[in-house]
């Protein structure tokens, strides 16, 4: 090939490089003007999740390093491009230098500020996910037979032990407060970085468990102490009241069994009656609160509830029994008084006719 072949290969050549070079500007300038765009939605990352986080990331670093690959590009090529080419497109490559560089700077704090939030936003997932499945053990026990089951509150030591491990749930929930308060406080500066109504939700959803945890487990609470209470204070009543029906009964029992007539080993009418009456009414109040907290404690809906019911029905129809001897007791008396009488005035007509 000649000069002037060669000659004219390379102004081809040149026209073709300046051609790339050209195209290469406009393309790129396109491109810094996209990424200023990218980078102007508002003060809040675009993302609605953490994996939507991750994605936006991934898709901000490989944007802004394929930009700077095209600029470097951009400077290998001009080195082939013709001096003329260069020049004219001098002013437009400075201008676009320099805006790239502010873009690569605002990317940058972009990017950072994308890798802080993610790692932010992680850490707070992997914290709730603590949360959740620790509220989700207290609430099972809270469920679990030996707190709440009719089999393990049978007895005084059931009904204790279930009162125990309710109070370590109250404990637990109310101890883990510090943590959860944390956690919706992090949850809460997230948003400020990030447009999520799914963690909204989600912070709201855990505030909204912890509450229903806590407050059940102080209602159980309440109520597993106020039936315990109860509980005993009606097993002590019933206990003195029933003590004094029986030996009540079993004084009424000898002197309905009497001889007709005999008195040998027959209780004074009088004393029983005076007994039984001053029994009753120095016992009626203490009666009268023990059948009131029995049916509270049956409103309570206790396990055992048809025993306490039966033994509440028991009581009540045991002191009608023994009062309702009264008028029994009080006929014989009036029985024997007027036998007294009788032989009272026969003692006293033998004493007129002796004197």
């Amino acid at each position: 090939m000649g000069l002037v072949g060669e000659r004219r290969a390379e102004l081809a050549h040149g026209l073709v490089m300046g051609r790339l070079y050209q195209g290469l500007m406009q393309g790129t300038a396109s491109l810094v003007e996209l990424g200023q765009e990218r980078l102007s939605p508002g003060d809040r990352l675009p993302t609605g999740t953490v994996t939507d986080l991750r994605t936006h990331l991934h898709s901000h670093k490989l944007f802004y390093r394929g930009l700077e690959d095209l600029m470097i590009r951009a400077e290998q090529i001009s080195r082939n491009v013709p001096e003329r080419i260069v020049t004219e497109q001098r002013g437009a490559r400075l201008e676009l230098e320099s805006r790239h560089k502010e873009l690569q700077s605002q990317a940058l704090g972009h990017g950072v500020q994308a890798e802080t939030t993610l790692q932010c936003w992680a850490e707070l997932e992997t914290e709730l996910e603590v949360l959740e499945e620790m509220l989700a053990a207290l609430s099972s026990r809270l469920a679990d037979p030996q707190v709440g089951g009719e089999t393990a509150r049978e007895s005084s030591e059931g009904e204790t032990e279930c009162l125990h491990t309710c109070q370590e749930v109250c404990d637990g929930v109310e101890g883990s407060w510090p943590q959860m308060e944390e956690a919706l406080r992090r949850g809460e500066v997230l948003l400020q970085s990030v447009d999520s109504p799914e963690l909204e939700d989600k912070l709201q959803t855990m505030e909204d468990a912890w509450m229903s945890v806590r407050d059940r487990a102080h209602r159980q609470l309440y109520s597993l102490s106020t039936m315990l209470q109860l509980r005993h204070r009606f097993r002590d009543e019933c206990g003195a009241v029933t003590a004094w029906l029986d030996a009540a009964e079993r004084r009424l029992e000898r002197w309905g069994q009497r001889s007709p007539g005999g008195t040998e080993g027959r209780e004074n009418p009088n004393n029983l009656f005076l007994d039984i009456w001053t029994g009753l009414e120095e016992r009626r109040t203490l009666q009268a609160a023990t059948v009131s907290r029995g049916q509270r404690l049956l409103a309570l809906q206790p396990p055992g509830r048809t025993a306490l019911q039966a033994q509440l029905q028991q009581l009540q129809n045991r002191w009608a029994h023994v009062e309702g001897q009264l008028p029994a007791l009080q006929q014989q008396l009036q029985q024997d008084l007027r036998e007294l009488l009788k032989v009272k005035e026969g003692e006293l007509e033998r004493l007129r006719q002796t004197l």
